[in-house]
């Protein structure tokens, strides 16, 4: 069996749109039983009026009659990418308080967030992460805690601390990008039969087809863009430090790549500076 590769949203949302496969994926991740039909789902979901400034679209939205779930898809690393997903999922929250007099939402929010590339940063290099709001004293008492709840899943960061059952489907989602030809998958789950034979590229219409590659060739470009930004923010670094000639100069280079979001190793090579200069160049 070869599998079509769940870095592709055209296949994402084929395998997530399913309401046994979103009921099951969610029950592991969280312990909770939806209580999804398919008219429940929603792709490419929009909030008329939208909600603040940014007329966002979830790839994947599901309600039953206690909860909310944003499932999203994410490839490509951009600096803002934590800001943008925590935006989504605080605009699904804020579409629930319909007036003044009701602030509480009447379901609790689940927003998560597949993401396939590789990074240096935390939270986007851990297999699986999970947001928690609450208040804490001076003295440490805990108080106040937010039930709604944003998940980061990163197949390519699957280690011993996630649950079993949430590792099969991050496998699920690493070996159709890695190893689609010849695939392990956790099979004695039916559930992951299923999903497997929903995501089998024999399976796949051609319609379905013609959307992974026009797909394909829009996220090669936003990859190359996101490069020549990254390659662009170096080169304007090392003309600024040029420019200023001294430790000062590179310094400056150090708090232009920090703010892109560079790992500070790749700041060491290019600036000279030593890691704890460049650590404490960080912002506080």
């Amino acid at each position: 069996m070869q599998l079509a590769p769940l870095d592709n949203s055209v296949v994402f949302k084929k395998l997530f749109r399913d309401p046994e496969i979103l009921t099951a994926f969610f029950k592991d991740l969280t312990g909770i039983q939806l209580n999804l039909k398919a008219e429940n789902i929603e792709l490419e979901k929009k909030f008329d009026p939208p909600i603040g400034l940014i007329d966002i679209a979830f790839d994947i939205f599901a309600e039953d009659s206690e909860r909310r779930v944003v499932v999203e898809i994410q490839r490509v690393y951009y600096a803002y990418l934590l800001e943008r997903f925590t935006h989504y999922h605080y605009a699904a929250i804020m579409e629930l308080q319909r007036n003044y007099q009701r602030y509480t939402p009447e379901r609790t929010v689940y927003t998560i967030v597949w993401l396939t590339m590789k990074s240096e940063e935390a939270p986007f290099n851990q297999g699986l992460s999970a947001s928690r709001h609450y208040f804490e004293s001076t003295s440490g008492v805990q108080g106040g805690e937010s039930p709604h709840r944003m998940y980061l899943i990163n197949p390519n960061y699957i280690d011993q601390t996630i649950p079993p059952a949430v590792g099969d489907w991050l496998k699920l989602a690493y070996e159709s990008i890695e190893n689609p030809t010849n695939p392990t998958v956790n099979l004695q789950r039916p559930i992951l039969v299923k999903a497997t034979n929903l995501i089998a590229s024999d399976t796949i219409t051609a319609a379905e087809r013609a959307a992974i590659m026009d797909e394909h060739e829009w996220q090669e470009k936003l990859q190359q863009n996101a490069q020549k930004e990254r390659s662009e923010g170096i080169e304007q670094g090392i003309e600024q430090g040029i420019e200023l000639g001294d430790e000062r100069g590179r310094k400056a280079v150090a708090r232009s790549m920090l703010a892109k979001s560079m790992s500070v190793e790749l700041i060491t090579e290019l600036t000279g500076l030593d890691e704890a200069e460049v650590t404490a160049l960080q912002p506080g």
